[in-house]
């Protein structure tokens, strides 16, 4: 994910930025009530009961859903249809015992009516679990479950029971803003889920901080290790936007240049076909360094608005614009369309990569199904 600032960006991650909130419906409480409730752990099989990662199509398209914006996501799929091939809403976060809750408490609606309406193109549904709860990032209780091997042996058995449960086809595991401190009990996290889930038959899929190097450059990537994650998760979504954000200067969230060292990079650390490149549906209106965050259809409605014209940046592959405010701020904004995630489409091929994650639907550009 990213983070929230008004309307888009992911709140997960922030190789750059933090994005807004939009609202939910509530229909949680009994959910983590029931995940409230100790769960046993089941017994270990000796061999995954089908490899998993069989099944998975080399050509994924991602879509995420935002608990806060879960209605407007719901539109984003009865548009996308069959384009989509998994749905991950955000929904769930670790507690400090191991078990599962959710992100924000009367918020989430994780009833069955949403998991049937988000299946509606025939979309596997793998629910991301992410140490974001109550509009935080927590690295804290992530820190704690992969110090201790018997609240991660706790963790493993509740998420799998939540799978198994709920009839899911996976877990999405999006721990971020760990510390390199926290890399092995990190790897130990995502192998022990794996093989726990593959005995299931369910899939695994992590999502990783972007990097072009091992350790890498900062604490949350030297948490992450590529191929020890590569060599047992079923998808490896590399989180690609948010090269520029919220509190920096303005500027393009995924320059091409960007996005291509990268992913060659993580292609030399994980199978081609497990890795998904993670392109952003949202963009940035900046007032110096301070930005707010915008879906492609309030970038838009903010152009005719203002009579400002995009241009596009061929050297970065993003459109952007410029206009001054009723107050006489100078504004620059930079976003994501149709062509510049086409752009990022092409190194998909180029590289001969498994597919690409959106963060997040509802309110992209609605070309993006057309992509080919």
């Amino acid at each position: 994910m990213s983070l929230p600032s008004s309307a888009g960006a992911r709140p997960l991650r922030r190789d750059a930025g933090r994005l807004g909130r939009g609202l939910a419906v509530a229909c949680a409480a009994a959910l983590t009530l029931g995940l409230s409730q100790p769960v046993a752990t089941s017994a270990r099989a000796t061999a995954p009961a089908a490899s998993a990662t069989e099944t998975v199509t080399a050509d994924r398209s991602v879509g995420y859903v935002a608990y806060w914006d879960q209605a407007r996501a719901l539109r984003s799929v009865a548009v996308a249809g069959p384009a989509l091939t998994e749905v991950s809403p955000s929904w769930y976060a670790p507690a400090a015992d191991g078990s599962v809750t959710v992100q924000e408490t009367g918020r989430v609606d994780d009833s069955a009516a949403a998991v049937t309406a988000l299946r509606a193109g025939g979309a596997r549904i793998l629910p991301a679990v992410a140490n974001y709860r109550d509009k935080q990032w927590d690295r804290a209780v992530v820190a704690g479950i992969l110090a201790d091997p018997a609240r991660r042996r706790a963790h493993v058995s509740r998420i799998r029971e939540l799978v198994r449960q709920r009839g899911f086809d996976g877990i999405d595991v999006d721990y971020e803003h760990l510390t390199a401190a926290d890399r092995s009990g990190f790897t130990a996290l995502v192998t022990e889920l794996a093989a726990g889930l593959h005995a299931d038959g369910k899939l695994l899929a992590v999502t990783l901080h972007p990097k072009s190097a091992e350790p890498g450059p900062q604490p949350k990537n030297q948490a992450q290790d590529y191929a020890a994650v590569g060599r047992v998760a079923d998808e490896v979504r590399v989180m690609m936007y948010d090269y520029h954000w919220d509190t920096s200067g303005p500027g393009a969230l995924a320059p091409i240049s960007w996005v291509r060292k990268v992913m060659t990079w993580a292609a030399t650390q994980v199978p081609r076909q497990k890795l998904v490149l993670g392109v952003g549906t949202y963009g940035y209106d900046w007032v110096g360094t301070r930005g707010t965050s915008l879906m492609w259809a309030e970038v838009t409605r903010r152009a005719g608005a203002v009579g400002a014209v995009p241009r596009y940046d061929t050297t970065v592959q993003a459109p952007w614009f410029r206009y001054v405010d009723a107050r006489g701020r100078a504004h620059t904004v930079w976003y994501e369309d149709e062509r510049s995630i086409a752009a990022k489409r092409a190194v998909v091929r180029e590289l001969g990569l498994g597919g690409m994650h959106y963060w997040r639907l509802g309110g992209e550009d609605p070309g993006t199904w057309r992509l080919g």
